[in-house]
């Protein structure tokens, strides 16, 4: 049953790398330095959106954290976790 599978689901929000890695970023204090607009060897996208429509048709309505709180927690996690931050 679906109800019972693992489910990996982000906040809906659209949001593009480059403000994901300056939330990121901020969150550890790190300075981020984006490329040169016309080097992207690996054909990187430059916006990602995570559409959870069948998770929301599975289960109904359900009330997202932001992406803030969500990283916020994801890195206190890993710094508990991992000795390199």
């Amino acid at each position: 049953s679906p109800r019972n599978s693992i489910w990996n689901i982000s906040n809906p929000s659209k949001i593009t790398i480059l403000e994901l890695a300056e939330i990121i970023g901020k969150l550890l204090d790190k300075p981020v330095r984006p490329g040169d607009n016309h080097f992207n060897p690996l054909h990187a996208l430059s916006k990602v959106e995570i559409n959870p429509k069948r998770y929301l048709d599975i289960f109904g309505e359900y009330k997202f954290t932001t992406i803030d709180y969500g990283l916020k927690q994801v890195i206190k996690s890993a710094k508990k976790q991992l000795t390199i931050l």
